[in-house]
Protein backbone atom coordinates (compact mmCIF):
# COMPACT_ATOMS: atom_id res chain seq x y z
CA UNK A 1 0.00 0.00 0.00
CA UNK A 2 1.32 3.35 -0.93
CA UNK A 3 0.39 6.93 -0.33
CA UNK A 4 1.66 9.88 -2.29
CA UNK A 5 2.21 12.56 0.36
CA UNK A 6 3.54 15.24 -1.94
CA UNK A 7 5.65 15.59 -5.02
CA UNK A 8 8.72 16.27 -2.89
CA UNK A 9 8.24 13.36 -0.49
CA UNK A 10 8.97 9.72 -1.16
CA UNK A 11 6.14 7.25 -1.29
CA UNK A 12 5.07 5.90 2.08
CA UNK A 13 4.50 2.20 2.51
CA UNK A 14 2.73 0.64 5.46
CA UNK A 15 3.61 -3.00 5.75
CA UNK A 16 2.30 -5.27 8.45
CA UNK A 17 4.67 -8.19 8.86
CA UNK A 18 6.62 -9.92 11.61
CA UNK A 19 9.95 -9.08 11.98
CA UNK A 20 15.52 -1.20 21.15
CA UNK A 21 17.32 3.29 23.90
CA UNK A 22 15.07 6.13 24.87
CA UNK A 23 14.28 8.43 22.01
CA UNK A 24 16.25 11.65 21.99
CA UNK A 25 18.01 10.83 25.22
CA UNK A 26 20.89 13.12 25.95
CA UNK A 27 20.33 15.61 23.15
CA UNK A 28 20.03 19.12 24.50
CA UNK A 29 16.45 20.35 24.59
CA UNK A 30 15.02 17.00 23.50
CA UNK A 31 12.64 14.86 25.50
CA UNK A 32 13.14 11.31 26.57
CA UNK A 33 10.17 9.17 25.64
CA UNK A 34 9.60 5.85 27.40
CA UNK A 35 7.63 4.07 24.68
CA UNK A 36 9.27 5.52 21.57
CA UNK A 37 12.80 4.27 21.06
CA UNK A 38 15.35 4.82 18.33
CA UNK A 39 19.03 4.69 17.61
CA UNK A 40 19.00 8.49 17.65
CA UNK A 41 20.30 11.01 15.15
CA UNK A 42 18.11 12.38 12.39
CA UNK A 43 15.05 10.33 13.37
CA UNK A 44 15.23 11.48 17.00
CA UNK A 45 15.39 15.07 15.76
CA UNK A 46 12.41 14.50 13.44
CA UNK A 47 10.33 13.01 16.26
CA UNK A 48 11.29 15.90 18.52
CA UNK A 49 10.32 18.43 15.83
CA UNK A 50 7.07 16.59 15.22
CA UNK A 51 6.25 16.70 18.94
CA UNK A 52 7.32 20.32 19.43
CA UNK A 53 5.82 21.85 16.28
CA UNK A 54 2.59 19.89 15.77
CA UNK A 55 -0.23 19.59 18.31
CA UNK A 56 -1.59 16.61 16.35
CA UNK A 57 1.75 14.82 16.57
CA UNK A 58 2.04 15.68 20.25
CA UNK A 59 -1.36 14.02 20.88
CA UNK A 60 -0.23 10.91 18.94
CA UNK A 61 2.97 10.56 20.91
CA UNK A 62 1.34 11.31 24.27
CA UNK A 63 -1.24 8.59 23.68
CA UNK A 64 1.42 6.07 22.65
CA UNK A 65 3.43 7.03 25.74
CA UNK A 66 0.37 6.33 27.92
CA UNK A 67 -0.14 2.91 26.34
CA UNK A 68 1.47 -0.49 26.89
CA UNK A 69 2.94 -0.46 23.37
CA UNK A 70 6.65 0.03 22.73
CA UNK A 71 7.65 1.41 19.33
CA UNK A 72 11.20 1.17 18.01
CA UNK A 73 11.87 3.62 15.15
CA UNK A 74 14.81 3.20 12.82
CA UNK A 75 15.95 4.26 9.36
CA UNK A 76 16.07 1.64 6.67
CA UNK A 77 14.19 -0.06 3.90
CA UNK A 78 10.99 -2.04 4.24
CA UNK A 79 11.62 -3.87 1.00
CA UNK A 80 14.83 -4.06 -0.96
CA UNK A 81 14.77 -1.75 -3.93
CA UNK A 82 11.49 -0.05 -3.02
CA UNK A 83 11.35 3.26 -1.17
CA UNK A 84 8.89 3.77 1.63
CA UNK A 85 8.26 3.57 5.33
CA UNK A 86 6.37 0.91 7.25
CA UNK A 87 5.08 -0.41 10.55
CA UNK A 88 5.89 -3.98 11.54
CA UNK A 89 4.44 -6.02 14.38
CA UNK A 90 7.18 -7.72 16.35
CA UNK A 91 5.80 -9.52 19.40
CA UNK A 92 3.43 -9.32 22.34
CA UNK A 93 4.54 -10.59 25.73
CA UNK A 94 3.48 -9.95 29.31
CA UNK A 95 0.81 -7.46 28.19
CA UNK A 96 3.24 -5.33 26.18
CA UNK A 97 3.19 -5.11 22.37
CA UNK A 98 6.38 -4.31 20.49
CA UNK A 99 6.20 -2.59 17.11
CA UNK A 100 8.87 -1.42 14.74
CA UNK A 101 8.66 1.58 12.44
CA UNK A 102 11.11 1.68 9.56
CA UNK A 103 11.42 5.16 8.06
CA UNK A 104 12.80 5.36 4.54
CA UNK A 105 16.52 6.00 4.90
CA UNK A 106 16.43 8.61 2.13
CA UNK A 107 13.85 10.88 3.79
CA UNK A 108 14.79 14.06 5.58
CA UNK A 109 13.28 17.33 6.78
CA UNK A 110 9.53 17.81 6.48
CA UNK A 111 9.12 14.57 4.53
CA UNK A 112 10.72 12.59 7.36
CA UNK A 113 8.47 14.28 9.93
CA UNK A 114 5.34 13.57 7.84
CA UNK A 115 6.35 9.93 7.31
CA UNK A 116 7.03 9.54 11.04
CA UNK A 117 3.60 10.99 11.89
CA UNK A 118 1.94 8.67 9.37
CA UNK A 119 3.58 5.59 10.85
CA UNK A 120 3.03 6.78 14.44
CA UNK A 121 -0.69 6.94 13.62
CA UNK A 122 -0.52 3.27 12.62
CA UNK A 123 1.28 2.51 15.88
CA UNK A 124 -1.46 4.33 17.78
CA UNK A 125 -4.11 2.30 15.91
CA UNK A 126 -2.46 -0.83 17.29
CA UNK A 127 -1.99 0.69 20.76
CA UNK A 128 -5.73 1.45 20.90
CA UNK A 129 -6.57 -2.18 20.07
CA UNK A 130 -5.56 -4.37 23.03
CA UNK A 131 -6.83 -7.44 21.17
CA UNK A 132 -3.90 -7.16 18.72
CA UNK A 133 -1.33 -9.66 19.96
CA UNK A 134 -0.17 -11.37 16.76
CA UNK A 135 -0.35 -11.11 12.98
CA UNK A 136 -3.80 -12.70 12.79
CA UNK A 137 -5.32 -10.16 15.19
CA UNK A 138 -3.40 -7.35 13.46
CA UNK A 139 -4.91 -8.43 10.13
CA UNK A 140 -8.39 -8.42 11.72
CA UNK A 141 -7.83 -4.88 13.03
CA UNK A 142 -6.82 -3.54 9.62
CA UNK A 143 -9.63 -5.43 7.92
CA UNK A 144 -11.97 -3.50 10.21
CA UNK A 145 -10.37 -0.01 10.20
CA UNK A 146 -8.40 0.14 6.97
CA UNK A 147 -8.12 -1.06 3.45
CA UNK A 148 -5.79 -3.53 1.82
CA UNK A 149 -3.55 -2.90 -1.16
CA UNK A 150 -2.08 -6.14 -2.46
CA UNK A 151 1.22 -6.02 -4.33
CA UNK A 152 2.08 -9.71 -4.12
CA UNK A 153 0.80 -12.92 -2.63
CA UNK A 154 3.75 -13.04 -0.23
CA UNK A 155 2.85 -9.99 1.87
CA UNK A 156 -0.01 -7.80 2.98
CA UNK A 157 0.01 -4.03 2.73
CA UNK A 158 -2.59 -2.00 4.61
CA UNK A 159 -3.53 1.65 4.90
CA UNK A 160 -5.99 3.81 6.83
CA UNK A 161 -7.59 7.10 5.94
CA UNK A 162 -6.58 8.45 9.35
CA UNK A 163 -2.86 7.79 8.79
CA UNK A 164 -3.05 9.54 5.43
CA UNK A 165 -4.88 12.47 7.03
CA UNK A 166 -2.52 12.80 9.99
CA UNK A 167 0.54 13.05 7.71
CA UNK A 168 -1.04 16.02 5.95
CA UNK A 169 -2.20 17.68 9.19
CA UNK A 170 1.21 17.33 10.84
CA UNK A 171 2.98 18.61 7.74
CA UNK A 172 0.78 21.74 7.70
CA UNK A 173 1.19 22.31 11.45
CA UNK A 174 4.96 21.97 11.26
CA UNK A 175 5.18 24.44 8.36
CA UNK A 176 2.90 26.89 10.20
CA UNK A 177 4.97 26.60 13.40
CA UNK A 178 8.23 27.06 11.51
CA UNK A 179 6.89 30.22 9.85
CA UNK A 180 5.76 31.52 13.25
CA UNK A 181 9.22 30.85 14.73
CA UNK A 182 10.86 32.77 11.89
CA UNK A 183 8.49 35.72 12.38
CA UNK A 184 9.10 35.88 16.13
CA UNK A 185 12.88 35.94 15.57
CA UNK A 186 12.70 38.91 13.19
Amino acid sequence: MRLRHSATCAMLVTVLVTGATGLAAGAEGQRTFRHLQTSGGQIASAIEACYRLSPACQRLIDEIEASSTIVYIRPGQCRIGIRGSCLMFSVAESGVRYLQIVLDKDLDGECLVAAAAHELQHALEVARAPEVVDLKSLRLLYTRIGFSVHESGMREDWETDEAQRIALVVSKEVKRSQRAEVLTRE
